[in-house]
């Protein structure tokens, strides 16, 4: 189990809808990226996603349908439901 309050992260809702992001490029040191955290980002073609990063929550990633590809780090232990549904 996770320690979630305590996990260096992308906040839930941080990016919800941001229609003109186009590339999101996580720091190293994020462990977990939250739910919702870039839901519906129509327009994010380009996701770095760090080693260390280890939970990507619920929906989290929903909706990027403008993602065409993406490298999962090794070190990702839990992928949430729908995490990159409608992509």
């Amino acid at each position: 189990m996770y320690e979630l309050h305590t996990m260096p992260a992308v906040p839930a809702l941080s990016h919800r809808d941001e229609l003109g992001l186009s590339c999101a490029e996580l720091p190293r040191g994020v462990k977990r990226v939250g739910m919702d955290a870039y839901y519906g980002c129509r327009s994010l073609r380009s996701l770095s996603l760090p080693e260390g990063l280890e939970l990507i929550e619920l929906s989290a990633f929903y909706g990027c349908a403008s993602l065409t590809s993406l490298e999962l780090p090794r070190t990702l232990r839990e992928l949430g439901d729908e995490a990159f549904a409608c992509c």
